[in-house]
């Protein structure tokens, strides 16, 4: 007789299967809110890395706003500060982050959820990451975390499709 768990492992491995395979690229230009998953190594950051490179180098797409949660848990004064402060380069303020979110100009890159390693500050995180997607409609925010540990409810109802990366 299986455990609850197990059932719960089971439907989750039986939906997985029947999913159809599409580009992870294809998935980013559908998809406003999104959760990319995938094993330690699969290429998660380097996905975000190469949309910003593909933004730079083809001025294509929303501005890409990139964060490591975990450096921004070290200072943690909310992510439109952290924004603000990592986009010095970008000669960009508060005002200005608010504005091209607001309008779509400025895409959020949120790297390495599962870097954040108190469960109570991750739960928060996650709680400002939903915050930020429902006040700024049309900014696109892509999320990475790995398939072990990560916990798809909070995200998966205010609206973030997952998309699974399989390794390399």
């Amino acid at each position: 007789m299986y455990s609850r768990d197990e059932n719960q492992i089971t439907d989750l491995r039986n939906r997985y299967r029947s999913s159809a395979l599409r580009p992870v690229l294809e998935i980013i230009e559908r998809s406003r809110l999104l959760v990319v998953l995938g094993n330690p190594g699969s290429g998660k950051t380097s996905l975000l890395k190469y949309l910003a490179l593909q933004w730079a180098n083809e001025d294509r797409g929303p501005l890409p706003l990139f964060v490591e949660l975990q450096e921004y848990v070290k200072g943690r004064y909310g992510l439109l500060k952290h924004l603000e402060s990592e986009c010095a380069c970008y000669h960009l303020d508060a005002r200005e982050v608010d504005r091209r979110l607001k309008t779509g100009q400025v895409a959020l890159f949120l790297d390495g959820l599962d870097e954040i390693f108190d469960i109570a500050m991750r739960a928060s995180v996650i709680d400002e990451i939903i915050a930020l997607a429902s006040r700024y409609t049309r900014a696109p925010v892509v999320v990475t975390s790995p398939v072990i540990g990560y916990e798809s409810e909070k995200l998966q109802i205010a609206g973030f499709t997952h998309a699974t990366l399989e390794d390399f």
